[in-house]
């Protein structure tokens, strides 16, 4: 089952791993958009540990589309913000 979601022409990818003492899990976000030079990928760690996978997925999403929301992101989305 993918975790990738489209968000504002936005791909929004969480990409979970357990802690290796099994203490909760990690999530990166990747945030992809197809430019003329191809896909560009923006990444960021999320600082918090989560106790299952579904709510380190569902925290990546959605810090994810606050970054677009933001103009965090290279793109469409940091015009529209200033």
């Amino acid at each position: 089952m993918s975790s990738k979601a489209r968000y504002k022409g936005y791909v929004i990818d969480p990409r979970c791993c357990r802690a290796m003492d099994g203490s909760g899990w990690s999530v990166e976000c990747h945030i992809e958009r197809n430019d003329s030079a191809g896909i560009v990928t923006a990444r960021f760690p999320l600082e918090h540990k989560f106790s299952t996978r579904q709510l380190a997925l569902e925290a990546a999403l959605e810090s994810g589309r606050q970054r677009v929301d933001q103009g965090l992101v290279p793109g469409p989305a940091q015009q529209m913000a200033g």
